[in-house]
């Protein structure tokens, strides 16, 4: 699929604009591997309802699990609370950091 990304990180207090910043980096890095446009957001409020404000113009939600993502009740409440009230779909990515450390521990 040929399309735009666009990277919304909510930070919930005046101190994750540096957090917030490296995230946005680290997709628009990613993204430039595959000659995607990244247009990026930076907001504050509510996390929740902030995704779910944004989700109003958009086609496709993909969000990490939060936590690991082995049953419903141990995703994180953020992504469970999106997946119910979102409009449109929401495809969940686990994050593959530790298994990438294990691999690399073998090596």
């Amino acid at each position: 699929f040929k399309t735009d990304l666009e990277v919304l990180y909510i930070k919930q207090n005046k101190n994750d604009m540096e957090h917030a910043d490296r995230v946005v980096k680290n997709a628009e890095w990613k993204a430039s591997f595959l000659d995607v446009k990244v247009k990026k957001s930076i907001e504050e409020g509510d996390v929740v309802e902030r995704i779910l404000e944004y989700a109003k113009n958009n086609d496709l939600l993909i969000m990490g699990t939060g936590k690991k993502f082995l049953f419903w009740h141990s995703i994180g409440h953020v992504t469970q609370a999106v997946c119910t009230h979102s409009p449109v779909p929401v495809m969940l990515v686990r994050c593959m950091k530790k298994r990438w450390e294990k691999r690399i521990s073998r090596r």
